[in-house]
């Protein structure tokens, strides 16, 4: 018991050093030089020079203002929603038939 337990101690540790020894060789290469054709790194640098600004909000006409100072219409009922629906349905459905019949 003990041989194998000292057994998988070693190939454990093996292991363990084995990995970073067959890894890829980790050096500090420069970036390689990208071709001017390339626009990622200087819009990158365009937009950082950029400042931000607020969108300006659009002036409402006084046809916008009249009709906000209407009362606001009262929410339809989920019955009538659901008619509305099934009406729209029908109606595709009936658009759908007869170009199968043409």
């Amino acid at each position: 018991m003990k041989r194998e337990t000292g057994f998988l101690l070693i190939i454990g540790f093996f292991t363990a050093i084995a990995s970073p020894v067959f890894a890829q060789d980790v050096q500090n290469r420069p970036s390689p030089v990208q071709p001017s054709s390339i626009l990622g790194p200087q819009l990158i640098v365009w937009s950082e020079m950029q400042k931000p600004e607020p969108i300006p909000q659009p002036v409402p006409t006084p046809k916008q203002t009249q009709n906000s100072e209407r009362k606001p219409e009262q929410p339809v009922s989920p019955s009538v929603q659901q008619q509305n629906t099934d009406a729209i349905a029908d109606q595709n459905r009936s658009r759908l038939s007869n170009r199968r019949d043409q």
